[in-house]
């Protein structure tokens, strides 16, 4: 696991499907998590003195609209659960009817990590459901960027001195595509903004225009994340 919510994509994570019968009442609908921490070294402290020594965590239900691929943010979030420390905690979640028939994640979080946490789970509904290992990606790359002196606005003359990376990807059915793209800042604060853009040669973009940007979203430069 990693510490904190920003990015989920190392945590433990679980498609969700139900599949209720028909006579299944699911205006009511609820899923319980039974978490149970395991012991493994018999020295270890869990009384209150060592609060500070505690992993809490958390259960966290989220749309999955990625079907079945790993979830980076929780922006879709459905329910978020209370932190516990405690060895053996039963998280309950109500899911609202409209979702029930929706692909989700079941996600298990750990918000202060001290060392490695190992967990045993349960999960229990009253309708009939399929909970599987979410998939990752098919393909991931990651790519060295050197630190170098950009031209910071998209239309900025300057604009072709910011890295710029090229990637084909062959269409093999009419389904839409997918691509993830993250990045990592080091040191002083700044902001970033990410542009995938249409390029009709394997040369340098320097311009983006809305002919030539692939998601047309007039999105505001965000901080580092």
């Amino acid at each position: 696991m990693v510490e904190g919510f920003e990015d989920l994509s190392k945590t433990p994570q679980y498609t969700l499907r139900f599949r209720p019968n028909e006579s299944d009442y699911i205006d009511s609908t609820f899923l319980w998590v039974v978490l149970s921490r395991m012991i493994l070294d018999d020295n270890e402290d869990f009384s209150e003195r060592a609060d500070d020594q505690h992993d809490y965590v958390s259960v966290h239900l989220l749309e999955n609209k990625h079907k079945g691929g790993v979830l980076h943010s929780m922006k879709n979030i459905i329910q978020k659960n209370v932190f516990t420390s405690e060895l053996t905690y039963t998280f309950r979640i109500q899911i609202p009817k409209d979702k029930v028939r929706k692909i989700m994640s079941l996600v298990v979080a750990q918000d202060s990590r001290t060392k490695d946490l190992y967990f045993s789970m349960k999960v229990l509904s009253n309708v009939n459901f399929i909970l599987d290992e979410a998939q990752a990606y098919e393909n991931q790359y990651q790519l060295e960027i050197e630190q170098a002196s950009g031209g910071g606005t998209p239309n900025h003359d300057s604009f072709y001195m910011n890295p710029q990376i090229y990637f084909r990807a062959r269409k093999q059915n009419s389904k839409r595509f997918n691509c993830w793209v993250s990045y990592k800042v080091h040191g002083f604060e700044t902001a970033v903004k990410v542009f995938i853009v249409k390029a009709d040669s394997a040369s340098r973009v320097q311009y983006i225009t809305n002919s030539n940007q692939v998601d047309d979203e007039d999105a505001p430069y965000y901080n580092k994340s």
